[in-house]
């Protein structure tokens, strides 16, 4: 009986430890759902821009590495999306449009970036990415971005 006792007490504590964890969960959900969704909302932005600026006269679109025509573009980053910060990753300045070849198969096609944009200009990139490093990036930060972008339609 007293083992029975125990193992009721304890599960006790446990499912009430549980519950209180699961309303901080659910407050952290909301948040990272917020932010979530504003990251993918400045995304949708950047690719929409980053299409226009690059569009052909014909309305075609080419892609920057390697030049071939592409039906549905990638949206490229020139410092890689997996090694650049967050700034990095939202700045129109460290985008391009790619064909699916060279923005999955080839990583990038950082040489071809290279090659085309010149050593001064991926230096910036490079150097900004390393100022920005390591900040935390808040929702207004987000806010303050998808606004900023969103102007730039008008």
């Amino acid at each position: 009986k007293r083992l029975w006792n125990l193992l009721q007490w304890t599960h006790t504590r446990v499912h009430e430890a549980s519950r209180c964890d699961s309303k901080k969960t659910i407050e952290m959900r909301k948040k990272k759902s917020e932010l979530k969704k504003l990251q993918d909302e400045l995304w949708e932005l950047c690719k929409q821009i980053t299409r226009r600026r690059y569009k052909q006269f014909d309305d075609s679109y080419r892609c920057f590495t390697c030049g071939a025509f592409v039906e549905v573009p990638h949206t490229g980053h020139v410092i890689t999306d997996s090694t650049c910060s967050t700034e990095m990753s939202y700045s129109l300045d460290n985008l391009r449009l790619q064909c699916y070849a060279c923005n999955i198969h080839k990583s990038g096609n950082w040489q071809a970036f290279y090659q085309k944009l010149g050593k001064e200009y991926i230096d910036n990139l490079i150097k900004r990415n390393n100022e920005s490093k390591g900040k935390k990036y808040d929702i207004l930060w987000f806010k303050s971005k998808v606004q900023e972008y969103k102007n730039l339609d008008k």
